[in-house]
């Protein structure tokens, strides 16, 4: 099995299964007890998901130059040893 997200298809699928993770943590976070090292784990854990979704977001802004092959379509830059 293959996690890479090859299609529009499988990238709307986690971007939405991200999302609802995402509100059933946000639902009862305010009711968990959580000791200052836990805060600032979890603080720094969102901290790092933000600048994941935001180097996502300048990807799909950027100009494209060329358009990628698909990795089953790529050469093979090396030479077989003989």
């Amino acid at each position: 099995m293959s996690y890479r997200v090859t299609s529009y298809e499988a990238l709307q699928t986690n971007l939405s299964a991200a999302g609802t993770t995402l509100m059933l943590c946000r639902a009862n976070i305010g009711r968990i007890a959580l000791s200052d090292e836990e805060k600032a784990d979890t603080l720094w854990r969102i901290d790092r998901q933000i600048a994941e979704l935001e180097a996502m977001r300048l990807e799909l802004t950027r100009p494209a130059t060329h358009k990628r092959s698909s990795p089953t379509m790529r050469k093979s830059h090396l030479r077989p040893i003989a």
